[in-house]
């Protein structure tokens, strides 16, 4: 067949891409430099029921981990394989307390896919919401391994639903669930006979409410905020920046915490030197410098939920560039969240919209004017607040939902 084909040729020539251009692109030398290093074991000592995660990136772990966690729990015995796509997913959680084995996909090729399973024998097969590598799915059907998809979303334009979709499609049939997010994506698999199809929404939204709950208070955000409203500027990217330059109006009303989505020393140094405002990076702060501080720039891992918690209104970097980042995890603490035209393919934006517990905009202008707007009115701000968190806990429940339907 001439799909299949050329299905292994784009990913061959994907892989063949990535490596010429990892001497000038970081991610890409990640990508490389992971899968030369990674080793498989000789032979996986298999004890029990072993379970495989599979997994794009860090977002699609977040969603992911409600359920290995319940699985944990419920079976403490059971192994847990977790494989990444990215680098940036497997770098942060390449020592997973609660996986066996971590490690990068094998290139989707039907050899690899064959060893890879051979390897590791796995019981149950679960993948995360857009990630399908085609040879490894044929693989675990051919097998007859129990195979499910989390949290998916369905849209019309993707291959499965092309007039060249049927190879594609067919993979889609040898899920034994597939538990999607909501009623458009069961209506588009079941228009095309894909019927073993349950909404139930995302389990990030579980996760978030477990971030929540086991937050810690945080000394150095709480002595920077003093009695001020706490402005948050999320996964912010230079694209961001004329949002940030949009509320020097108000640097002596308020103050302002980035959180730069990557830790790029150049960026961290220009937010806090040269945009206007007497800023001071988080590993560097005192008491003294935190008391007179305007900005304070997260320039660390693992502390913006804590940030989340003190925050007033909450600005979501991405949605200027190739898509808005995690807008649940400030919704979930009530703060209203404001985002960029990018965020349509995201149900949860496309929610928090319809609640009135966010709100996008074309421009970082009429973001920071929005911001000043909020900040002016307090009954607003606090409906707006309200609104997120409450979407956030009623439509929570998908983990236990998977479980109870997959046991």
């Amino acid at each position: 067949m001439l799909i299949p084909f050329f299905y292994s040729c784009s990913v061959r020539a994907y892989s063949t891409a990535l490596q010429l251009a990892s001497p000038f692109v970081k991610k890409a030398a990640l990508w490389t430099a992971g899968r030369k290093k990674q080793a498989y074991p000789a032979t996986f000592e298999k004890k029990g029921k072993t379970v495989w995660f599979h997994c794009a990136s860090l977002g699609e772990f977040e969603q992911a981990r409600p359920l290995i966690e319940l699985y944990k729990r419920e079976e403490p015995s059971v192994q847990i394989i977790l494989t990444f796509f990215s680098p940036s997913g497997y770098e942060v959680r390449k020592n997973y307390a609660h996986a066996d084995w971590v490690g990068y996909l094998p290139h989707d090729t039907p050899a690899r896919a064959r060893a890879f399973l051979d390897l590791f024998r796995p019981d149950e097969v679960w993948f995360v919401k857009y990630e399908f590598w085609f040879h490894m799915l044929y693989a675990v059907q051919e097998r007859q391994i129990p195979l499910y998809l989390i949290s998916g979303l369905f849209r019309p334009q993707q291959v499965f639903f092309r007039s060249y979709g049927a190879w594609f499609r067919k993979c889609l049939s040898g899920f034994r669930l597939l538990f999607v997010q909501d009623e458009r994506s069961r209506g588009l698999l079941e228009r095309y006979g894909i019927e073993q199809v349950k909404v139930c929404g995302d389990t990030r939204l579980d996760r978030v409410i477990e971030i929540r709950d086991q937050v810690q208070e945080n000394e150095k955000i709480r002595q920077f905020k003093r009695d001020k409203p706490l402005v948050i500027l999320g996964s912010m990217w230079p694209a961001d920046e004329a949002v940030l330059s949009g509320l020097l109006s108000i640097r002596n009303e308020v103050c302002i915490l980035v959180a730069p989505h990557n830790l790029d020393e150049a960026f961290i140094e220009k937010l806090c030197h040269n945009m206007g405002f007497n800023g001071v990076r988080y590993t560097r702060a005192g008491s003294a410098e935190l008391a007179s501080a305007e900005l304070l720039v997260l320039d660390t891992m693992g502390q913006l939920a804590a940030a989340y918690y003190y925050g007033d209104i909450v600005y979501v970097g991405g949605g200027f560039g190739k898509a808005v980042h995690n807008t649940m995890e400030p919704a979930v603490f009530g703060n209203p969240v404001l985002f960029g035209p990018v965020h349509t393919r995201f149900y949860e934006a496309v929610n928090l919209r319809k609640c009135k517990g966010g709100a996008a905009f074309a421009t970082q202008a009429e973001i920071a004017e929005c911001i000043r707007t909020l900040l002016a009115h307090n009954e607003e701000r606090r409906y707006m607040g309200k609104q997120a968190r409450e979407y956030v806990e009623t439509h929570a429940g998908a983990t236990r939902f998977i479980w109870e339907n997959t046991r």
